[in-house]
């Protein structure tokens, strides 16, 4: 019996796998153009200039303390002498008393980037930075700020020795934000600028727990002092992200996932021949894309004429289960061989059947991605 229900279970097994379709992923690399029609205007060439905002307000109040210090200063230093030279009947007559150096209040003293340093960190792939020809990407940094600061108490019981104990555990939190934004200007006049908007979503921070308050509040100030000298540095990587989405050409990894079937009824031997010349195709894109688009137009024209055969008879070679996977193999080739005629026709015809979880899956997928590159490939025209 044991023998019996064995040679069931490996038949079933091997009919399932004889029978199935499945999508297989297919990682490839290709070169993603610039999503602005500026990037594609003859610019070739970027210069960063950081703008610190807060810096010179910062600055000119530091420049009017020590004129201040500096004044008050020279006053003491006169008034002394002429008490020191007095006599004590000049002292009594003029009534002199030994003068005080009193200073102003020191101002408060942010943290100040520096500008050379964050300029140095942005980069644009595909352009060259230069001297002030071609974009002006211009980085305003906002001042830091910090807000909702929170000093924890937390009551800890514990039992040692039969006898219960209650301390109180501190600890500490607050939010921090450098709201940065970016506007990149070209030589004809036209710009694009961006608030930067995750730089201006405060960050949570937080203290460990201490036995005293003292302990976490400190550390807590120890922590924004930190977040203000590095934050801006996160932020200064989705700039990045940012003029690389916009002016940027990348080379950047994407993931097909194609449509095959496997049966004893049928003869598929075609379509297996048409996924490895795809494969082998997307693959290619990259470093050799003419033999890419010659195996990839090689796959597409045996899909497409598979695709006359369909038949809604569910046991037919090419049924409606095949059809949509093969519609899935030519909209993924067409999306990344600009064949956006063909796009929008699989598109149509995809969202007009009823489709597989799995089939559902990749077509949202993959519009994602086409509405991305077709963006991409019309910012060339503009």
């Amino acid at each position: 019996m044991k023998l019996l229900f064995g040679s069931l279970l490996i038949f079933t097994v091997l009919f399932i796998s004889s029978c199935g379709s499945s999508y297989k992923a297919v990682a490839f690399k290709k070169m993603r153009t610039p999503l602005n029609p500026l990037a594609h205007k003859g610019v070739n060439e970027y210069t960063p200039v950081a703008h610190i905002e807060y810096a010179q307000q910062a600055l000119l109040a530091r420049e009017h303390y020590n004129r201040e210090v500096q004044k008050r200063t020279k006053e003491y230093e006169e008034a002394l002498k002429r008490y020191n030279e007095a006599t004590i009947v000049e002292r009594i007559t003029q009534g002199l008393v030994k003068p005080e150096l009193i200073l102003p209040e020191a101002p408060f003293m942010p943290y100040i980037i520096n500008s050379a340093e964050l300029e140095n960190k942005i980069n644009i792939e595909g352009m060259q930075k230069s001297t002030g020809n071609g974009l002006m990407v211009n980085v305003y940094v906002e001042d830091f700020q910090y807000s909702k600061l929170t000093i924890n108490d937390t009551v800890k019981k514990s039992v040692k020795d039969g006898v219960e104990q209650i301390d109180s555990i501190y600890s500490a939190s607050a939010e921090v934000f450098q709201p940065l934004r970016l506007k990149v200007v070209a030589p004809n006049g036209e710009s694009y600028s961006n608030q930067i908007a995750t730089s201006r979503k405060p960050k949570k921070i937080s203290t460990q727990n201490f036995y005293t308050r003292h302990t976490a509040e400190n550390k807590i100030y120890e922590l924004i002092h930190k977040e203000e000298q590095n934050l801006y540095l996160s932020n200064v990587t989705t700039v990045n992200r940012v003029l690389n989405d916009q002016f940027g050409t990348q080379l950047v990894s994407y993931t097909v996932h194609l449509f095959q079937v496997n049966s004893d009824k049928h003869d598929y031997s075609d379509l297996k021949e048409a996924n490895i010349l795809a494969q082998i195709g997307f693959k290619q894109l990259h470093e050799n894309p003419n033999k890419a688009y010659e195996n990839l137009a090689q796959a597409y024209g045996i899909w497409k004429a598979a695709l006359k055969e369909h038949d809604s008879y569910k046991k037919a070679r090419i049924n409606d289960k095949v059809k949509q996977g093969l519609l899935i193999n030519l909209l993924a080739t067409a999306t990344f061989t600009d064949n956006w005629t063909e796009v929008v026709e699989f598109n149509t015809l995809l969202e007009n059947m009823k489709l597989t979880g799995a089939t559902t899956t990749e077509f949202r997928r993959l519009k994602t991605i086409q509405n991305d590159l077709k963006k991409r490939h019309d910012a060339i025209r503009n």
